[in-house]
C-alpha cells in the first residue's frame, strides 16, 4: 500500500494496526491469520527502490520476531 502526503507519523501506526485488527477479525476459529508488515516513510528525495526496500527489511524484521505485527524504517532525518 502506498499513502502519499502523510503529515504525521501516528497515522502511519494508525493505519497499521487497523490492517493488523482487520485481518485477525478473519480467522475463523481454527485457522491463523496473521500479517507482517513493513512500513518505510520518507520525504521525495529518494527512490521508490530504496522506499520498497526499507519496506521489505521492515517486514523481515517483524518475521524475525514471530510475526503479527508491523515495522517502520524512517529514511529521512527530519522528525514528521
Amino acid at each position: 500500500i502506498l499513502i502519499r502526503n502523510v503529515l504525521a507519523l501516528d497515522y502511519l501506526h494508525e493505519s497499521a494496526v487497523n490492517l493488523l485488527n482487520s485481518i485477525r477479525k478473519l480467522q475463523n476459529g481454527t485457522d491463523d491469520i496473521s500479517a507482517s508488515i513493513g512500513v518505510s516513510v520518507t520525504d521525495s528525495s529518494t527512490t521508490y527502490e530504496k522506499l520498497f526496500k526499507a519496506a521489505d527489511d521492515a517486514m523481515y524484521e517483524v518475521k524475525k520476531r514471530g510475526g503479527n505485527d508491523y515495522a517502520m524504517h524512517k529514511l529521512f532525518t527530519e522528525t514528521m
